[in-house]
């Protein structure tokens, strides 16, 4: 009854790696006496690296089949559900928005009409009552999340749609709980 906190662990995970890397990533940087834009553009590379070998993993597992094998694994698909490996592309890739918001200022004001249609039509995709596999679901979730990271915004949607989504975000964790 508790396999839903699986991601909770690879949360954790993550909590752990992300920092650790970001570390490395900025003091080698330091070392060198560059500047932040700099800095910040070495680290949206990193992210950027990360986010597409975990998304390539997560789309294709069968990439890792020979490290399953050189490691022994018997059954993969545990290993892939409980590491951080097929997940971590969707933290990266929302510190990757971050990091462009930082470097190239907000996007609010730009590509207003795409932005707006974007942004409803993940929506749509993501509450629209057919079925799709949790890999679909997982890709436009994270891509309504970089929109909104990127336009500051969700001005698409009705006010009252916005103001039932803020409410159910401030307790969704307790939800989800």
């Amino acid at each position: 009854p508790l396999v839903h906190t699986w991601s909770l662990s690879v949360e954790e995970q993550i909590y752990l790696l992300l920092p650790i890397i970001l570390i490395v990533t900025i003091l080698g940087n330091r070392k060198f006496n560059q500047s932040s834009s700099v800095i910040q553009k070495k680290t949206a590379s990193v992210f950027l690296i990360i986010t597409v070998m975990s998304f390539i993993s997560f789309m294709t597992p069968r990439v890792l089949q020979p490290l399953y094998f050189v490691l022994k694994v018997n059954i993969p698909n545990d290993l892939s559900f409980y590491l951080p490996l097929n997940r971590i592309w969707q933290f990266c890739l929302g510190g990757l928005a971050f990091l462009l918001v930082g470097l190239y200022g907000h996007f609010k004001n730009r590509f207003h009409k795409l932005k707006s249609l974007l942004q409803l039509l993940v929506l749509i995709f993501i509450l629209a009552p057919f079925h799709s596999d949790y890999k679909t679901n997982s890709l436009f979730a994270s891509c309504l999340s970089v929109m909104i990271i990127l336009f500051n915004t969700l001005d698409a949607l009705p006010k009252s749609m916005i103001s039932g989504l803020k409410w159910v975000g401030d307790r969704s964790y307790s939800i989800y709980l």
